[in-house]
């Protein structure tokens, strides 16, 4: 499943806006790929803290994102560019 070519560098992991991901080493960082992806799902499991560390991130951004303040105020968004582009209306 893993050769001895996979990755196996240091780093910090870093994720962009749209998806992608890098590691972050002083001089190297692998962009994208298949085996870049396989090797951090392996670090993953592997790595228990990391694993702890990224699964809370990532669910405070996802009840950031998907509050119902956010839903509302993408909802009316969606609704405002519909029927004219009108800005949003904030709620308070």
């Amino acid at each position: 499943m893993f050769s001895a070519s996979t990755p196996r560098l240091q780093g910090k992991l870093l994720f962009s806006k749209n998806g992608g991901c890098s590691i972050s080493r002083r001089t190297k960082t692998l962009d994208g790929g298949a085996s870049l992806l396989a090797w951090q799902i392996r670090r993953l499991f592997e790595d228990d803290t990391l694993a702890v560390t990224l699964g809370s991130e990532a669910r405070i951004v996802a009840r950031r994102r998907h509050s119902p303040a956010a839903v509302e105020q993408q909802l009316i968004g969606a609704y405002n560019e519909l029927v004219g582009g009108a800005a949003p209306v904030h709620s308070v």
